[in-house]
């Protein structure tokens, strides 16, 4: 989170769609560790679609999707280098295969940013209870 500002670049404020806030990540660390959001469902879902606003220039244009059926068991990856424009605009993204799961990852592999930072305005995942 940008300076330690939970409250304003926090993981929760990437599903507030009504202000000005955004989730942020600091950027490039020691760990060299890719930034990453999840969202856990607490039930299962069948997801199909998800769509992301970033902060043009605050992007990545490649993203891994990795899931999980249960909290107890490890991710895995649904989708692998998915395609983003570094671009203000809301996303698409439309899943090629459709499957129950209780959680969402996405792993931003090609920030633009020059040390890695990435701002995300809105994170929506669509799907149907399962």
């Amino acid at each position: 989170m940008l300076n330690g500002n939970g409250r304003l670049y926090g993981p929760q404020n990437a599903l507030d769609l009504g202000s000005s806030s955004c989730w942020n990540c600091e950027g490039a660390s020691e760990s060299k560790v890719d930034p990453w959001i999840q969202l856990e469902f607490h039930r299962h879902v069948i997801l199909s679609e998800l769509q992301v606003q970033f902060q043009a220039g605050f992007s990545s244009e490649l993203c891994d999707v990795l899931v999980r059926d249960s909290q107890d068991e490890n991710w895995e990856m649904l989708e692998n280098d998915v395609e983003f424009e570094d671009v203000h605009e809301l996303q698409t993204h439309r899943l090629a295969e459709e499957r129950k799961i209780s959680g969402v990852r996405l792993v931003w592999t090609a920030p633009k940013d020059l040390y890695g930072r990435i701002a995300l305005y809105r994170l929506s995942a669509w799907g149907v209870n399962a």
